[in-house]
């Protein structure tokens, strides 16, 4: 008799259900589980702003080596600024001989004077600079020009 009083009120409730301690094992595992997903996420959109800002400075650095690369008035000296554009990015160059013989002639070396011209390698420099949650951060770019000017000293014209 008593079986058959607990068969059914187990009918008219439904069966058995979750007991409230194994709902709260279930959420707490839920919950760290959940943890870790954002923590990950989180470290990802992290690493995702990092790499804009990298990737803007390596454009910019581009475009300000391009621009000083194809300046009329080239010539050695250093220069910076920010750019109109990006005011959290600033830049820096630096134009000097480059001093190793590639593609460099010296007129000590011609034993022909019908050399008109002289060729020089320069080094150009620019990096790009920016601030990184306190840190500071760079990108740098290096080339090097060669052009061919005319020599003006005594015995060259």
């Amino acid at each position: 008799m008593i079986s058959a009083v607990r068969s059914a009120k187990k009918a008219k409730t439904g069966g058995e259900g979750f007991t409230l301690l194994e709902i709260l094992v279930a959420v707490t595992v839920l919950a760290v589980a959940f943890t870790g997903l954002f923590r990950l996420f989180g470290g990802t959109l992290h690493s995702i702003t990092v790499s804009e800002k990298y990737a803007r400075a390596a454009i910019l650095s581009e475009q300000k080596m391009t621009e000083i690369l194809f300046d009329q008035n080239f010539e050695p000296g250093a220069g910076g600024g920010t750019f109109a554009n990006n005011p959290a990015f600033s830049w820096e160059s630096g134009i000097q001989k480059y001093e190793t013989p590639i593609g460099r002639i010296e007129a000590e070396e011609v034993e022909t004077k019908d050399l008109e011209d002289v060729i020089n390698t320069y080094r150009v420099e620019v990096s790009v600079s920016w601030d990184e949650g306190g840190k500071a951060k760079s990108l740098g770019l290096v080339t090097l020009k060669t052009l061919v000017e005319e020599n003006v000293e005594a015995g060259w014209e």
